[in-house]
């Protein structure tokens, strides 16, 4: 898992790149053990889930995005669709509970279209 974005992506550009997929974000610190926990669980999971982009995000690194989105504490999951939010929490989420989301994400669209 990768990051697409440079860091000094503007709100606006970040939206623009974010497309019209699912697009998973994940905000962590250098300084954050259970941060460097979730990327572990975000690396897993990304390839089972091939319909989700995943990226993560440095505060440091991002800091606007951060202000933006309102981080408050990290890790914190951002889950966009069709450039809207469609999940937001703060906190380590388990490879379980991520393809829980996922999952229910997936099949909530398939009903919708």
């Amino acid at each position: 898992m990768t990051s697409v974005f440079d860091s000094h992506v503007s709100v606006s550009k970040f939206y623009e790149l974010v497309g019209s997929k699912f697009f998973v974000c994940c905000f962590v610190s250098s300084q954050c053990k259970q941060c460097a926990k979730q990327k572990l669980f975000l690396d897993v999971i990304a390839p089972v889930f091939p319909k989700f982009s995943f990226v993560y995000f440095m505060l440091d690194d991002f800091s606007d995005l951060a202000v933006h989105f309102s981080i408050r504490s990290v890790p914190t999951i951002i889950i966009f669709n069709q450039k809207k939010i469609v999940y937001r929490a703060s906190g380590l989420h388990d490879v379980a509970k991520l393809q829980i989301i996922l999952c229910g994400l997936l099949r909530y669209t398939e009903v919708i279209q």
